[in-house]
């Protein structure tokens, strides 16, 4: 890792099926601490198009430092970890439900 890049840890996601017709899939809501600036964003918004995630949050919600900007790469590793994160918690809640049901 360079001194210019940041770890990023997501802490919190929300994962949604846009609507038919919209030209992105999947809608993505995190929470994400960085712990070299010491600040948790709350409220970033990627969605998934046909060429990769992109970040639609509007430019005011990521912090700017003096000496680098604040930017998000999705890559590979990134969606496979929040389609794994979004099956299981798709898991806990039907067995949750299964429980209720029981």
């Amino acid at each position: 890792m360079t001194s210019d890049e940041l770890t990023v840890k997501i802490t919190d996601f929300r994962l949604f099926h846009n609507r038919p017709g919209s030209k992105s899939k999947l809608r993505a809501i995190l929470t994400i601490l960085i712990p070299q600036l010491q600040i948790e964003i709350r409220g970033l918004q990627l969605c998934d198009y046909e060429d990769g995630w992109k970040v639609i949050s509007p430019a005011a919600t990521l912090p700017n430092t003096q000496t680098r900007a604040f930017r998000i790469e999705v890559d590979g590793p990134f969606e496979r970890t929040i389609r794994r994160m979004a099956v299981r918690r798709y898991e806990k809640e039907l067995e949750a439900f299964q429980r209720q049901a029981a």
